[in-house]
């Protein structure tokens, strides 16, 4: 009979043999099923199993004539497949998008994996060359990926999408560190953890190999047992005021401009619900009625009919002309009422465009295949000046966030000491019944648990309701429901650390980390 110890060995040995295809095969499925630790899945031991894999075949590139390529390769594969399996919803938004755009479905299924992974293959160079075999080795793997993902997050206007700490709910007690170091120091913290099992594997005594894994386990459970107290000892308390999200599970598809009267007819029909009088405001979601709304006085006309004095939140399409070429913005509008004539009371433009949706920043180099971006209304928007927080009669300021702007926690840092809650509309309709939506409302759920602030959403056929102050989903609808959602706004908490400090903190201290770690080896080269 095979002792597991026998039957390991054997199993490291055969992944030694692997040749350049097999080797890259393997990864490349790894890091796809490792995608299953994302949302709306969420099971973190493919994760573990995914990093200590690669970590092994990282290890056994340094035998080969050309490590450091090897290395490079090893990474790039296994990140492709991750990334394939994670976001190829992406492509459903050119297939909604309908001719020609459909013809360019491959890019984000061959192009957005293959250019995301290549920080991780960087990251797994760096590992190769300058890693020993020690068990701290792990170490250094977790601050290279965490370095890529900081890179990822932030080169050509950044994709901070599926980054390590987001394997876990939000909302959940591990989930409430992210109220001390963000998300970007949970993503530190799970790529340590979850990578601590191959120090097992490798050089040095047992018992210091034993250490790193153990160390890791006490500081999930400690992760846990923090979260756990904040949940049960928070007190959330609610503002007074009502809001009622409106929300339609229309296809992209079946938004056309032609069909905006009767999209327009649905909305206005589910905000007459009855108990409109209680609310204090209405709230649409990002592009609720195709076309520019504002610059259509009987469409305004007919939503003041329907909402009395009720104030609404939508967002729009919206142009101006004052200049050549024209400016479109995709904005969030608020519309009250004075003497029962509409009033554009406060407007907020979007900042962070979504690239080759909204902008595109290789424009002139794809118009030659006939391709812009996948607006709707207008070859490309103007991005806005940036996050601000608006009023509204009736209720506490808001900080608005629209669409793709929620998954950025370093683009509200310098407004969120004026708002009392977010307020995040999206169109989701765009990434169909997909693994997208989920993904999206998960990470934006991050935003409240980092700022201390409850969140509003409201998204086309994506997860719209209340989240409180630490992520939790209160009240939520599903992702193709139409229906009317009334919610009482709550209160926001005491500011969390990560609020007042950000990132620094936890940089610093993970620095230090790492010199204390490998200072024999500095000193022993300086010597």
């Amino acid at each position: 009979m095979v002792s597991p110890a026998q039957a390991w060995r054997r199993g490291r040995a055969r992944l030694r043999t692997l040749d350049c295809r097999a080797s890259g095969a393997l990864l490349f499925l790894a890091g796809a099923v490792s995608s299953l630790a994302f949302a709306p899945f969420h099971i973190q031991p493919v994760y573990l199993a995914g990093l200590c894999l690669l970590i092994f075949m990282l290890d056994d590139a340094r035998t080969k004539a050309r490590p450091v390529r090897s290395g490079l390769y090893r990474g790039w594969m296994f990140a492709a497949g991750l990334f394939l399996a994670s976001v190829y919803w992406v492509a459903n938004a050119f297939i909604e998008r309908g001719e020609p755009y459909a013809y360019f479905f491959w890019v984000p299924l061959i192009l957005m994996p293959a250019g995301l992974a290549l920080f991780w293959a960087l990251a797994s160079a760096a590992y190769v060359r300058l890693s020993r075999r020690g068990p701290v080795r792990v170490v250094l793997f977790a601050a290279l990926l965490t370095l890529a993902e900081y890179l990822r997050a932030h080169i050509l206007s950044g994709f901070p999408w599926n980054i390590p700490g987001q394997v876990w709910i939000a909302g959940e007690p591990i989930s409430q560190t992210a109220s001390v170091i963000g998300i970007n120091g949970l993503s530190a913290l799970t790529l340590l953890t979850l990578s601590s099992p191959a120090a097992l594997s490798g050089s040095g005594r047992t018992p210091v190999r034993f250490l790193v894994p153990a160390a890791a386990v006490i500081a999930l459970a400690g992760l846990f047992a923090f979260g756990a107290i904040r949940l049960s000892a928070t007190d959330i308390e609610e503002t007074g005021a009502e809001l009622r999200i409106v929300k339609l599970g229309l296809a992209q598809s079946e938004r056309d401009y032609e069909a905006r009267a009767a999209i327009l007819d649905e909305y206005l029909a589910l905000s007459a619900s009855p108990g409109l009088e209680h609310m204090s405001a209405v709230v649409w979601p990002e592009g609720a009625v195709p076309g520019l709304i504002l610059r259509e006085p009987e469409l305004v006309s007919r939503i003041g009919e329907t909402l009395g004095p009720v104030p609404l939140i939508l967002g729009t399409a919206r142009v101006e002309t004052g200049a050549r070429p024209y400016l479109y913005y995709n904005s969030l509008a608020v519309l009250d009422w004075v003497s029962g004539e509409p009033r554009l009371s406060a407007v907020y433009d979007k900042a962070r465009l979504v690239p080759f949706g909204e902008g595109n920043p290789i424009r002139n180099l794809t118009e030659i295949l006939g391709f812009t971006s996948l607006s709707t209304n207008s070859p490309f928007y103007t991005p806005g000046e940036g996050a601000s927080v608006l009023e509204v009669n009736g209720l506490p300021p808001f900080l608005p966030l629209i669409c793709y702007e929620v998954i950025f926690p370093g683009f509200i840092r310098g407004a969120q000491s004026e708002a009392a809650w977010l307020l995040n509309i999206s169109n989701d309709s765009w990434y169909g019944q997909a693994s997208g939506p989920y993904q999206h409302f998960n990470i934006a759920r991050y935003r409240s648990i980092e700022t201390g602030l409850p969140m509003v959403r409201s998204a086309s056929a994506g997860v719209s309701g209340l989240v409180d102050p630490l992520g939790r989903g209160t009240q939520l609808t599903g992702l193709q429901s139409s229906q009317a959602l009334d919610i009482r706004l709550l209160a926001a908490i005491a500011k969390p650390f990560y609020a007042t400090h950000g990132d620094s903190p936890w940089v610093i201290a993970f620095i230090v980390m790492l010199l204390l770690i490998h200072a024999p080896r500095i000193y022993a080269r300086l010597g």
